[in-house]
Formats: structure tokens, C-alpha cells, sequence
């Protein structure tokens, strides 16, 4: 179960296939935060005109090296920007949009953490309710992103450092999803960071302990 954490090796792939492939992925992602900026653009720092040339000159260098690396200039979209994305999370999977859950993962972190990300989500859908068939499949829906970002960005829930976010996780899973896989999953692999901290507490606490030995 724990395996699922990480991602697959992908098979090699010529390198003009993988340039083809990133520049159309990169139009996608685009437009999907082209659909929510026009209501939030006066919500952000940068005017029109240096947002609009800043976006059109990333994807004309979209084939030099490391430009996906790059931080675009949305990365300063303000917190309600960050909030609308969230909140169409759950609705783009229900309405059956294949690609605005993809290109969020792909690009998130240039304007949030993990954690405001999750609490924007958790926030939204802390009041979720019992026997309710609407709910139901929210929470269904809740699941299979969930899913899908842990397998997208491992690293981002399988590191020791991320006990505080999957803790809040397994909270939040516990209350409205008891009896989901991904309740079971979220549980082993907080079980297993959890041995992992107490290993490297006991490590820490073995080196401060040891008395210096003294020489006659």
C-alpha cells in the first residue's frame, strides 16, 4: 500500500516527443487558470499588460531548457484566486474536465503550499453530511483527488516532514470516510512516518546522550 506513495518510472520517450508533449501541456494548464483570471485579475499585484506579455512570453519558450523550472508571474495570484482554484477542484472532476485536476497539481506550488492547499480544501468540505446521497458522491469525488495528488506528488506526503499534513489528512478522512481505501491508506502511511520520526528521535537522543570517552 505504501508503494502507491511513489511515483512510477515512466518509460523513455524520444525527446521530441516529450517537447511536443510539454508544449501542449502547457497551453492546457494555461488556459485553465485563463478561465478563472479575468474575475480575479484585479485581485492580484502585477497590471494587466505585464501578467498577459509575462504568460504570452513563457509559452514562446516553452521548448528552451529548464523553462518549466521557471516560476511563471502568476505565481503572485492572491489568496482568493488560490481559494477559487481550490473550489473548482471537486466540481471539475464532477463535471468530467480531464485536464484542470492535472494542470493544478502540475503548477500549484509556484502560488501555494501543500498545507494552505489542503486547509483551503478541508475547509470547504468541513461539513459534510451523514446519509446524504448529494455528499455522498462529494466525498467519493474528494477521494479520487486526493488519490490522484498523493500519486502525483509523493514527496509532498511521504517524507517525515509531511506528519503534521497527513495527520490533518487522516482527521479529516477518519470523521467523514471511515470505510474508504484511501482512509487505510492515509492511515499505514501515517503509521509509518510516524516509526520513522520516533527512529531518528531515538538516533538523535542515542548522539546527545553518549558521554565524551576520556583519555588517560
Amino acid at each position: 500500500m505504501l508503494s502507491r506513495c511513489f511515483k512510477a518510472t515512466p518509460g523513455s520517450e524520444p525527446k521530441k516527443d516529450r517537447s511536443e508533449g510539454r508544449g501542449v501541456w502547457k497551453h492546457r494548464v494555461h488556459s485553465c487558470l485563463q478561465c478563472f483570471w479575468p474575475s480575479g485579475r484585479k485581485e492580484t499585484n502585477l497590471t494587466q499588460g505585464s501578467q498577459a506579455q509575462d504568460c504570452k512570453d513563457q509559452v514562446e519558450k516553452e521548448s528552451a531548457p529548464m523553462v518549466q523550472e521557471e516560476p511563471c508571474r502568476e505565481s503572485r495570484i492572491s489568496a482568493v484566486m488560490v481559494a477559487r482554484l481550490v473550489n473548482h477542484l471537486v466540481p471539475s472532476l464532477q463535471g468530467g474536465d480531464p485536464f484542470f485536476v492535472p494542470a493544478f497539481l502540475c503548477i500549484y506550488q509556484r502560488f501555494a503550499t501543500t498545507q494552505q492547499v489542503l486547509d483551503l480544501l478541508l475547509e470547504r468540505y468541513a461539513h459534510l453530511r451523514l446519509f446524504c446521497e448529494e455528499d455522498e458522491q462529494i466525498k467519493k469525488t474528494i477521494c479520487t483527488f486526493l488519490d490522484t495528488w498523493m500519486d502525483k506528488k509523493p514527496e509532498e506526503f511521504c517524507q517525515s516532514s509531511a506528519l503534521t499534513i497527513v495527520k490533518q489528512l487522516k482527521n479529516f478522512l477518519v470523521v467523514n470516510m471511515p470505510y474508504s481505501d484511501l482512509t487505510v491508506r492515509v492511515c499505514m502511511l501515517l503509521t509509518h512516518l510516524e516509526e520513522e520520526e520516533a527512529t531518528e528521535s531515538e538516533v538523535k537522543d542515542e548522539e546527545t546522550s553518549d558521554p565524551e570517552l576520556e583519555v588517560c
